[in-house]
């Protein structure tokens, strides 16, 4: 969901009110904006609003029904550049079976071994294909389809398939895929997105085909001097799921990695500044070239001891002031519009910030953070900043990660189930708008938090590589997404 829904129907409200019209906005599923016009009405001098009561229907936060049509929903993780995710877009159900395709070849079966001539005959025959190279796949264009060939293997910036039930396309792709893949003009007699993708790997024993899939989630970017859009990257859902026997295949196992270890945990009750060093070193690789100090230098604005800390492992690793949301760096720090707290972390969309007691006098070692909603009451962190700068890490570490587990809407039941084996992050927890808490293994952070108004649990894992995930227990969560 969006992070920022009022202001998105706020921009629509003025003009409409100032023609005199009547409006009508249903809040939907935010958290607490249908307060805000309630209160803006109070302010502006109008009358309340006579309420109107009538029997309320039984709410399922799981699906959205628009126009008939029952659609899943996913947690929209923002901040994404250029995304033209479709969404939400998500399936909870099993896949079913795909029956074996026959356009252009006799039978075309899932997981089997096909010549290429037949993924060609797929899209609409050779003499009627074009064919392009993006990111080191094949894309097949067609007037029957589409096809994407990439390569067995699993590696980060390549081409593949990504996990079970997702293609990951990387590389500038050229105008016709853009075209093809994100929808446009008519070119084929029929919109182009409309058209099948059909999807194979290449296996050094020919051909895999795994049916075919649809537009998850693509970025792209705009030409400096203007244009058409440049799809960049993209993921392609997979119509039927991949078997363990098939995804192993298609995507062999790499070796594991040294694995960062949990050292810093013994510190968190004894020095939390080590044990914040210890975690964000081991977690995030340094850079060669830094692109400017973090450390604060002398004689300037005057920081908590703890937040200049976080600086100096910053300057060689960027991501340690987060890649979601975001601490500050030492030269934007600023005061709050009532001067009252000093605002070093805010939201990717400029929802909340955090901030701290501003005083002239020397700062406290290890003051409270507070979190702060537009108009709203500041609340307290439940950690003093020392705590609130390992919780902030830890969150931003997994919601960046490449490797991730997301699932939602589960019970105390499976949050135990999936939490047994991990280690429990000894800290109060984090964020008072969704208390979350914060369970690690080696290369692994995950988080659960409350979900709104349900008595469910929201989880995100995030892993530095792919096997970390196995530290995760067999469960029956049905998982949004998961990358092991």
């Amino acid at each position: 969901m969006w992070n920022f829904p009022e202001v998105l129907a706020f921009f629509k409200l003025a003009s409409a009110l100032a023609a005199g019209c009547t409006v009508v906005m249903k809040p939907s599923w935010t958290r607490s904006g249908h307060r805000r016009p309630r209160r803006s009405r109070h302010r502006a001098g109008l009358p309340p609003r006579r309420r109107q009561h009538r029997a309320r229907r039984p709410r399922d936060r799981s699906y959205l029904v628009t126009q008939g049509m029952t659609v899943p929903r996913v947690p929209y993780a923002s901040g994404c550049e250029g995304c033209l995710a479709v969404c939400p877009q998500r399936s909870d159900a099993e896949p079913e079976r795909m029956p074996p395709m026959t356009d252009g070849v006799a039978t075309t079966e899932l997981w089997a071994l096909v010549e290429e001539a037949e993924i060609e005959a797929l899209a609409g025959g050779p003499a009627d294909t074009q064919r392009f190279t993006v990111g080191g796949a094949i894309v097949l264009l067609g007037p029957s389809g589409s096809a994407v060939i990439t390569v067995a293997g699993d590696a980060l910036g390549h081409s593949g398939v990504w996990s079970a039930e997702e293609v990951r396309q990387v590389g500038p792709a050229p105008a016709p895929v853009t075209k093809r893949l994100l929808g446009g003009p008519e070119a084929w007699g029929a919109d182009e997105s409309s058209l099948p993708t059909h999807l194979a790997v290449r296996l050094a024993e020919g051909l895999l085909y795994l049916g075919t899939g649809r537009l998850r989630h693509a970025e792209t970017t705009r030409p400096a001097g203007g244009g058409e859009p440049v799809l960049e990257s993209c993921l392609l859902r997979i119509h039927t799921r991949l078997s363990r026997p098939v995804l192993e295949r298609v995507r062999p196992p790499r070796p594991a990695p040294d694995l960062p270890d949990l050292g810093w945990l013994e510190h968190v009750n004894e020095d939390r500044a080590v044990a914040l060093e210890q975690f964000v070193t081991g977690w995030y690789p340094a850079v060669e070239q830094p692109q400017h100090p973090s450390s604060v230098p002398a004689g300037s604005r005057s920081l908590p001891g703890s937040l200049q800390q976080l600086y100096l492992p910053a300057e060689q690793r960027p991501d340690v002031l987060g890649r979601h949301n975001h601490i500050l760096p030492w030269h934007e720090v600023l005061t709050d519009p009532l001067g009252a707290l000093l605002v070093f972390g805010v939201e990717n969309q400029g929802g909340f910030y955090w901030g701290l007691p501003w005083t002239l006098d020397e700062p406290e070692d290890d003051p409270a953070v507070w979190f702060c909603e537009f108009d709203e009451k500041p609340i307290a962190e439940q950690e003093p900043l020392s705590g609130f700068l390992l919780q902030f890490s830890l969150f931003e570490a997994a919601m960046s990660a490449h490797y991730v587990g997301l699932a939602d809407s589960l019970s105390d039941r499976q949050v135990q189930q999936l939490t047994a084996p991990l280690q429990r992050v000894p800290l109060r927890p984090f964020w008072p708008q969704a208390h979350t808490r914060f369970y690690v293994a080696p290369g692994l952070v995950l988080y659960v938090g409350d979900a709104v108004d349900d008595g469910k649990f929201d989880l995100w894992a995030g892993a530095t590589h792919r096997s970390a995930l196995q530290a995760i227990p067999e469960s029956d969560v049905k998982w949004i997404r998961f990358d092991g």
